[in-house]
């Protein structure tokens, strides 16, 4: 075992991960700012913000798709073809964006489908309607972001999404509450700070690519832009299941908190802080998920099936024991940390109680995770989808509803769990997903090395 795997994996994923939290720090900075404004207003963009994400994220992840065709042609030294898959992805992404400006510009559907309330309907309405204008640049900015890891370069990336992060805070503070001469909006002016951050990052994007000596090789500009419809089929045979993955993971925790939310406050409020802890952890097994991803890629595609392999392998080490690492720490910290959510005593005792399952979670979630980006790394998306549907949908969902509001007969003598219930279900469901992801990953990285 090289053990240049693991340094080569860090070195890929620490600009990845800077660039992960730099995105979540956003939305953070958004709620702070509008949360000392009006409780209504941060209603909205809470509302809007979950809206988006069920949307939007999965179809981001259709253009991951791009990461592990570009990686490939990377490690094969064939740098004039990755050109026409940056064009078809640019292409594909615009096309991804147009249901999506529909859908957000015209959102009234939407919102009574979600059974927004009618007092913060309206300015919900306004954040969509915000952030809409901004979707195209986004979908095209987010070509690059997979581009430019593939291609060795994840700096760019982090580049990017911190100097967003700089000039998103005080832009949002301004819209939000009229500061320095900009129009007082409220919540919804986050929504059109954003989006002129996102016009902002396809412009960084872009002067990167056009200036960038590094990427003159790849003769991303110079080449033809006529639609090449099999170039687009072949990115979206990889990433329609990627976002079909991502769709599963985000639906199992929306419907997991709306079920909650008929225990009351009290319960949704701890599934709030133990749901944004476990997605602000996940943002490391994530990134050292797809450094590994994209090193696998170029391995197989400088037909190196056994590095392949043992890049794999050496990732999933890493995973699992920053994982155990991140566990132990949450756990001695955990008084601390849920002081840092809140000061309501019975929604810190729930959510103290959730923190053990919490910590499982985790470790399984890390286990999943380099299972499933290593398996992308060998264009393997399809079956993880459905692993992910049977494990998530059926176990954490389906055996999670059970758990938590126990609909027995009423000569049964179970008792309903409630939240923990629910999750203890999310923990067999990742469980259940590990063990079947790292046994399709054993079975193909074998196949591959014949």
């Amino acid at each position: 075992m090289a053990s240049g795997h693991f340094a080569a994996i860090i070195r890929l994923s620490t600009p990845i991960y800077v660039a992960q939290i730099a995105v979540l720090a956003n939305a953070v900075a958004d709620t702070i700012i509008t949360g000392h404004y009006k409780a209504d207003h941060l209603a909205a963009i809470g509302l809007g913000s979950a809206i988006w994400a069920s949307v939007f994220i999965p179809l981001m992840g259709v253009l991951q798709g791009l990461s592990p065709i570009i990686a490939r042609h990377f490690g094969a030294e064939e740098p004039r073809a990755i050109g026409p898959q940056v064009r078809a992805g640019a292409w594909l992404a615009l096309a991804l964006a147009v249901p999506v400006v529909i859908a957000f510009a015209f959102p009234d559907a939407i919102l009574r489908f979600a059974q927004i309330p009618d007092s913060v309907r309206p300015l919900t309405r306004a954040y969509l309607q915000a952030l809409a204008c901004g979707v195209p640049a986004l979908m095209l900015t987010r070509v690059f972001y997979a581009f430019a890891p593939a291609v060795a370069r994840p700096r760019a990336v982090m580049a990017i999404n911190v100097a967003a992060l700089l000039c998103k805070i005080p832009l949002s503070y301004g819209f939000v509450h009229g500061a320095w001469g900009l129009p007082e909006l409220g919540g919804p002016g986050c929504g059109v700070a954003s989006a002129i951050i996102y016009w902002l990052m396809l412009g960084l994007a872009s002067a990167t690519l056009w200036y960038g000596t590094a990427y003159r090789r790849y003769d991303i500009w110079a080449g033809s832009w006529r639609f090449d419809g099999s170039t687009v089929a072949g990115i979206l045979r990889l990433g329609l299941p990627i976002g079909g993955s991502i769709l599963i993971e985000v639906t199992a925790f929306v419907f997991m908190a709306l079920f909650l939310a008929r225990l009351g406050a009290t319960v949704s409020g701890a599934q709030q802080i133990v749901s944004n802890l476990a997605a602000l952890l996940f943002m490391l097994p994530l990134s050292l998920g797809i450094g590994t991803q994209v090193l696998i890629a170029q391995a197989l595609g400088a037909k190196r099936p056994a590095e392949a392999r043992s890049i794999a392998h050496d990732g999933m080490r890493l995973s699992i024991a920053f994982a155990s690492v991140i566990c132990l720490v949450v756990w001695l910290f955990r008084d601390a940390i849920i002081g840092l959510y809140t000061s309501n005593s019975d929604v810190a005792a729930i959510a103290f109680e959730l923190f053990p399952i919490l910590i499982v979670f985790h470790w399984f979630d890390a286990i999943q995770c380099s299972a499933t980006q290593s398996l992308r790394g060998y264009r393997q998306t399809l079956v993880p989808m459905f692993i992910y549907a049977f494990a998530l949908w059926g176990i954490g969902l389906g055996a999670g509803y059970v758990l938590a509001f126990a609909p027995w007969p009423a000569w049964w003598p179970a008792t309903p769990l409630g939240a923990t219930g629910f999750w203890w279900a999310q923990v067999a469901s990742l469980a259940v997903a590990a063990a079947a992801l790292h046994w399709e990953f054993a079975r193909i990285s074998r196949s591959r090395a014949v």
